[in-house]
């Protein structure tokens, strides 16, 4: 089917987390500068101390395992619709809880200290779709809870058919499609949704990947 970035949706990338598998994303975190969990580790302040974590889209359970890795102290949830995933991360992580949903039509019946949504998540979700999924997640907080958003400075490793901040990955597993969104657009979401910006923190990866994160809260 040919796309364009008027017309995907994010449900358009399900195939592709299927059918990747897990050494080939863990080599895509690598190529990014990722894998180490630098971002978990600048995040980690703002989390240390709270009691239920979830986090959107876990993939092979590089943040969680960086999470268990620094001693996180407190319970940790996973939402992830990928059936090649919740198979890894079963056999990996048994001291988490694993949800098996689709997030735009999920809600937790519990609520969370904290929602960490990093690597591609927000950027996943076409640009009419961003302000409703952070409106959405931010019903999921507890009064203090935190949302962690991150987004790419930067044009995404093999991205082709880039413009106006969409891009589409071709890859041997299937397309991935994206928007990235400017820091103007996440700070209009976040106001757009009550959410307050505690801090906007700007870095590089160990390869050199511009990144930017997203601390809110209620």
């Amino acid at each position: 089917m040919n796309y364009s970035k008027k017309t995907w949706q994010n449900t358009d990338n399900i195939d592709w987390y299927e059918n990747i598998p897990v050494e080939s994303l863990r080599d895509l975190a690598i190529r990014g500068g990722i894998e180490n969990g630098c971002d978990i580790d600048i995040i980690y302040p703002y989390i240390e101390k709270t009691k239920l974590v979830i986090e959107i889209g876990s993939g092979y359970g590089r943040a969680i395992r960086r999470l268990i890795e620094k001693g996180y102290q407190g319970k940790i949830h996973t939402l992830e619709r990928s059936k090649n995933f919740i198979r890894y991360l079963s056999e990996h992580f048994q001291s988490i809880d694993i949800i098996e949903a689709e997030i735009a039509t999920y809600v937790p019946p519990v609520k969370y200290d904290a929602i960490i949504g990093v690597w591609s998540f927000i950027a996943e979700f076409p640009v009419d779709e961003q302000l409703d999924m952070i409106k959405h997640l931010s019903h999921w907080l507890n009064d203090n809870g935190i949302l962690i958003l991150e987004t790419l400075a930067t044009t995404p490793l093999n991205a082709t058919n880039t413009a106006d901040a969409f891009y589409e990955i071709g890859t041997p597993y299937g397309t991935v499609w994206g928007h990235m969104p400017t820091q103007e657009q996440v700070c209009a979401y976040a106001k757009a949704a009550n959410l307050k910006i505690v801090q906007l923190i700007e870095y590089k990866t160990s390869t050199d990947r511009a990144r930017v994160l997203y601390i809110l809260s209620r």
